[in-house]
């Protein structure tokens, strides 16, 4: 079986599955309504409820974002990353011994909600996207938590063409890692009350944050992609070989010349304006080093931050399987599930006070964070709500430690002063 992903350019789209289960994401609002397309009429009946689905929901900053995702909201920023790991690599990979020392400039796009908060304390969330993918697969959750006070930092990961532009950037879990601390940095946040990753953008997330001993005081993990190889880059010898080729400047231009052919014959349908997209997907997976996940996973439980795990049963790109190995690695409770059906209704409803929480859905698709908004972006406020009143708690308590310890360093003081008084007077009084 082939599977690929085959997405827009800065827009995620949701998946179709055919027959024979191939994958393939397609723009759908602007794709032909064919019947060559389809091989059966449930297949263009699941079709067009997708794209009923998409223009109910109104997904990635269509008019509901533009009541919050304002032109002002929306930021740029350049960096310079990539230095200190290209050094070490010059060394060690020969496809980087002429990588510049400096490292790379990249110009980031994101979203910052910090001008709609009243003061310098409010809640931090750094929300990720997968790739390809924007920041605009966060819009609703903006909507949802900045008018609430909440300063949402929404960056997007760099675009595939940098691997062109830059001959060095081959979009790897560690350069991802570079970019995002560098980020960070420029933006002067060295601490997160919540990180919000999709996909596979939990590997560079995680990687920093636990590797890096970046401060976070919170997860979401939405639908992560695996810490094994994924249904999605299978079979392994057609898509791992694929990925190597492209990663030559040479097997990029034959693969945009010719990859509309292969995947023609291998029965997969796509638009050429899209293969980037597909190859960038496979890309990004192919050098995550996944199995680190494992361990970054084990960290997790070992810590036990607050913890919003969710998935969704019907991921055509990571089977279910391995959503459930990930929650075994976490030492997940049967307690800790709360479970929906295929139309979004609790079934089951989980301890919302333990450590971890986790959102199962039956039908959520790949994407399940924007098809039941409803569901996920109230689950993470309350998580954030959670974080923030034991924030709060804890700098009352260090508040009250700090002037008590100020009344005691008083008291200390004023007796020293007293008994070096009397001890004074007793000297004169010898003399």
């Amino acid at each position: 079986m082939v599977l690929f992903v085959v997405s827009l350019s800065k827009v995620a789209s949701p998946a179709i599955i055919n027959g024979e289960g191939q994958f393939f994401a397609r723009h759908l609002s602007s794709m032909p309504s064919t019947h060559y397309f389809w091989r059966n009429p449930t297949e263009k009946k699941e079709f067009k409820a997708r794209r009923q689905l998409l223009n109910t929901l109104r997904w990635h900053g269509t008019s509901g974002a533009s009541k919050v995702i304002s032109p002002t909201a929306i930021k740029n920023i350049t960096i310079q990353t990539c230095g200190p790991l290209y050094e070490e690599w010059r060394e060690t990979r020969k496809a980087y011994a002429g990588a510049p020392k400096e490292g790379l400039s990249f110009n980031v796009e994101y979203v910052d909600t910090k001008e709609y908060v009243a003061n310098d304390k409010a809640p931090v969330i750094l929300t990720l996207h997968g790739s390809p993918g924007s920041h605009q697969d966060f819009h609703p959750l903006i909507n949802h938590l900045a008018p609430k006070g909440v300063r949402i930092i929404a960056p997007n990961w760099p675009v595939y063409s940098a691997i062109d532009r830059t001959k060095y950037f081959r979009h790897s879990s560690h350069e991802k890692r570079e970019y995002l601390k560098d980020f960070l940095k420029a933006i002067d946040i060295d601490r997160l009350d919540m990180l919000v990753t999709h996909s596979s953008a939990v590997f560079p997330a995680l990687d920093m944050c636990i590797n890096e001993r970046f401060p976070v005081n919170s997860y979401t993990l939405i639908n992560p992609a695996g810490h094994r190889k994924i249904i999605g880059m299978k079979p392994a010898w057609f898509i791992d070989n694929l990925i190597r080729f492209t990663l030559n400047p040479t097997g990029r231009a034959i693969f945009r010349k010719l990859g509309k052919y292969v995947f023609a014959l291998k029965g997969v349908p796509v638009r050429t304006d899209s293969l980037d997209d597909v190859i960038h997907a496979g890309t990004v997976m192919f050098l995550s080093e996944s199995e680190r996940l494992s361990g970054f996973l084990e960290t997790l439980r070992q810590q036990k931050p607050n913890l919003l795990y969710i998935y969704s049963e019907n991921d055509k790109l990571v089977e279910k399987q391995i959503f459930y190995e990930m929650a075994q690695i976490l030492d997940a409770k049967e307690s800790q599930y709360s479970k929906y059906d295929a139309e979004g209704n609790c079934i089951v409803r989980g301890s919302q006070d333990d450590w971890m929480k986790i959102i199962q859905f039956a039908k959520g698709g790949h994407y399940a964070f924007l098809k039941f908004s409803n569901i996920v972006n109230p689950a993470v406020e309350e998580l954030l709500d959670q974080v923030t009143r034991h924030k709060k708690q804890v700098d009352l308590e260090v508040n009250s430690i700090g002037h008590q310890s100020k009344q005691a360093l008083e008291f200390n003081n004023h007796s020293s002063e007293k008994q070096e008084e009397q001890e004074k007077l007793v000297r004169k009084m010898r003399f």
